[in-house]
């Protein structure tokens, strides 16, 4: 298990560090909010399943930057910096949806997936295929008595 701490620069995730303690990425993710270019940082925890050898992934820590220290530009109007501000936080927002999408996408298919594995499943196609044969049987028996 290890986790990662990501900023986003420039509407983009990027990987700032690797952390085996979930105190220590959050530290660094707050130092690199402190920074001018980083908008905003999380920290990904990183779960290794060695049974299918995949990883999953979990946000654990989020903080973006406030309205009012997104841009320390000074010749741009307050308007501009505002909407400035609302598009990387946008753009942040629509990143991190992506991400628990997928995360749920994953947990899905991880289920779907344990479950055709199953005794359950096997069972159930069982169940299926017999009682099929049944009504199979059962319409062309009376067919045959129509006949």
């Amino acid at each position: 298990m290890s986790y990662e701490v990501q900023a986003n620069k420039n509407g983009k995730w990027v990987i700032e560090s690797v952390q085996p303690d979930e105190d220590a990425a959050v530290y660094d993710a707050q130092l690199l909010l402190r920074g001018k270019s980083t908008m905003s940082v999380r920290v990904v925890k990183e779960i290794y399943n060695p049974n299918d050898d995949s990883y999953r992934t979990k946000v654990v820590f989020r903080r973006s930057r406030e309205v009012a220290d997104a841009d320390s530009v000074e010749d741009e109007g307050e308007e501009k910096k505002g909407h400035k501000a609302k598009l990387e936080r946008d753009s942040t927002l629509w990143e991190d949806v992506k991400h628990n999408v997928k995360e749920v996408v994953d947990a899905v298919h991880e289920k779907v997936t344990a479950f055709v594995g199953s005794i359950y499943y096997q069972v159930f196609k069982l169940v299926l295929i017999v009682g099929i044969g049944i009504f199979l049987l059962i319409t062309l028996q009376d067919l045959a008595e129509k006949l």
